[in-house]
């Protein structure tokens, strides 16, 4: 393969300081916008902490809702430099027709692309997180323009799976502009080796790493001895396989009616109401709690034994690791791209078929030593692989090289 995996390099050393700007569709607590934002938290707040000079450049997009924020100025989070930019949508959206709902591709930031073209703060990277975003294209331009080293990451949108949906509007972005976004990178990057491959099959020949996602550690607690409780959390959108588990829940209340299922997260979609009508058609024994966050979530993970996503397309899903950590076991598809899991004992990768799930959630149902079985490999398997703390390393080695392409001198960090 011609990409590295970081992860046999990381490394324990002192780096030198680095300024850097992130730009993102959104950044906390716009938790409605999904995976990538913790994950920018994550690493934006880890650097920062580790003496880093971080800006973070966002909108005051939550997915179906604007936040309450100063747009106007910068806000200091966590040692973090922070401002949400007002999006202006385009006159087209007013039409009430499907066809023109709220899409990433279409958001215009304008604010944003006068302060960087005005921006005279002398940043050493510029990371761009999440494809067909506005800022993508002109953070790219920026860096053209003063030789900042660039570092674009798509967080899974190029996956041929994503690509199929709007088709259209996404081979119009990547033909006008996202690509050249992306080949002005000095480093594509990439959470799986899958998504590398997808970079690769759109004609992209930068370097490209390879950075999982990561996850804070909760305390471990032990699972009750309950009825079986199965989770889902993720957004409520078709490629999410909320449908099959809802079809699931319906073969598995004819066999065991005690068996719980949870479905939580924003209606992104619009589906939740059909899927309720169906929920109660096949007497699924499923609650709907929108979305969650805070300590409810934590009760939600802590209390669950397993956790469900039939999905079409993962970049790394935060929401599996989420739940690996909190010692859940995982029943996943193959579009989740976490070969990991079967070998570890964590969880099961099954065909995206409600049969499928319905059996395989029945056979643990009656055998809850595996289950907890299960939900311990979960735990170790994060521990050992996906800390925060391993992943920042991580991205502060592909900085430091990027502004130091000689290696430098370093320290051993104790």
């Amino acid at each position: 393969m011609d990409f590295q995996d970081s992860s046999v390099r990381a490394s324990a050393y002192t780096y030198p300081t680095v300024r850097i700007l992130f730009t993102s569709i959104g950044y906390k607590p716009a938790w409605k916008l999904g995976g990538p934002v913790p994950v920018l938290v994550a690493i934006a707040e880890e650097l920062a902490r580790r003496g880093h000079e971080v800006w973070v450049a966002a909108t005051d997009s939550n997915l179906t809702e604007r936040l309450e924020v100063d747009t106007s100025r910068w806000h200091e989070m966590e040692g973090v430099r922070v401002r949400y930019f007002p999006i202006v949508d385009p006159p087209y959206r007013r039409i009430p027709h499907p066809a023109f709902r709220r899409s990433n591709i279409e958001y215009a930031v304008p604010e944003f692309r006068r302060w960087l073209e005005d921006a005279e703060a002398g940043f050493d990277v510029v990371h761009s997180h999440l494809g067909f975003l506005y800022a993508n294209r002109h953070a790219a331009a920026y860096c053209r323009k003063t030789g900042t080293p660039y570092v674009y990451q798509a967080h899974g949108v190029f996956d041929p799976v994503r690509l199929r949906h709007r088709p259209f509007r996404k081979w119009l972005a990547l033909t006008l502009w996202e690509k050249r976004a992306c080949a002005t990178a000095s480093t594509l990057v990439a959470l799986t080796e899958y998504e590398a491959q997808s970079y690769r099959r759109l004609g992209l020949r930068n370097p490209i790493e390879v950075i999982p996602n990561g996850v804070d550690l909760p305390p471990a607690v032990e699972k009750g001895d309950g009825p079986l409780t199965c989770l889902f959390l993720s957004r409520l959108h078709p490629l999410k396989g909320v449908d099959v588990l809802v079809e699931a829940a319906g073969i598995v209340a004819r066999e065991d009616p005690t068996i719980r299922f949870l479905v939580a997260g924003p209606d992104e979609a619009g589906i939740e109401g059909d899927l309720r009508k169906r929920a109660a058609e096949c007497g699924a024994n499923v609650q709907f709690l929108g979305t969650v966050a805070g300590e409810k979530k934590e009760r939600l993970l802590q209390d669950s034994h397993l956790f469900l996503l039939a999905t079409e397309s993962e970049g790394f899903s935060i929401a599996i690791l989420e739940a690996l950590a909190h010692g859940c076991g995982v029943l996943t598809t193959p579009g989740a791209h976490f070969r990991e899991l079967e070998p570890a004992g964590a969880g099961r990768i099954l065909a995206k078929d409600p049969r499928a799930f319905a059996d395989t959630i029945l056979a643990l149902a009656a055998d809850r030593d595996r289950v907890r079985a299960m939900g311990r490999a979960a735990r170790n398997l994060v521990e050992q692989r996906y800390s925060w703390d391993r992943v920042v390393d991580l991205y502060e080695d592909l900085y430091s090289r990027l502004v130091s392409p000689v290696e430098p001198n370093r320290e051993v960090r104790r």
